[in-house]
């Protein structure tokens, strides 16, 4: 219960502190969403034990970190396809070191979140004048149920 209401009260901090810094530093909500995106990977990671494969952290932890800077969509495309190639290179060369569910759940979960995450992004993106509103009230209904 402890963890959730400091995830909570975390979140509401990074929730306040985008929405006033919102139009001066457009950056930060991409930075923040980043930063969330690499503690959550590192975390699922660390839950299934795959942690130690370097080969598979490192790239996918790059992944989560850089794709919610990119506003290109090209740019942002590219790096998806760029990941999933490295990642299928990887599962052929070093299948004997993870089983096919570790390495699907990994590759799955880090787009999955990472993904999901950069939608906040695109939400303030493309609110307008009222981006920051439709940012608060998504992740307020995604945070109300815990």
């Amino acid at each position: 219960m402890l963890k959730r209401t400091i995830s909570g009260v975390i979140g509401g901090l990074l929730i306040v502190t985008a929405v006033i810094f919102d139009h001066s530093v457009l950056v930060l909500l991409n930075v923040l969403i980043s930063f969330v995106c690499i503690c959550a990977i590192y975390e699922l990671f660390t839950a299934i034990n795959i942690n130690k494969l370097i080969l598979i952290t490192i790239p996918s932890l790059i992944f989560a970190g850089a794709y919610p800077l990119l506003s290109n969509v090209l740019l942002s495309q590219s790096l998806v396809y760029v990941y999933t190639l490295y990642m299928f290179i990887y599962i052929l060369f070093f299948n004997k070191k993870i089983t096919l569910k570790e390495f699907m759940i990994s590759y799955a979960m880090t787009l999955l979140i990472t993904c999901s995450l950069k939608l906040f992004i695109d939400i303030r993106s493309s609110g307008g004048e009222l981006g920051s509103f439709y940012v608060i009230l998504a992740m307020m209904l995604s945070w109300m149920p815990d």
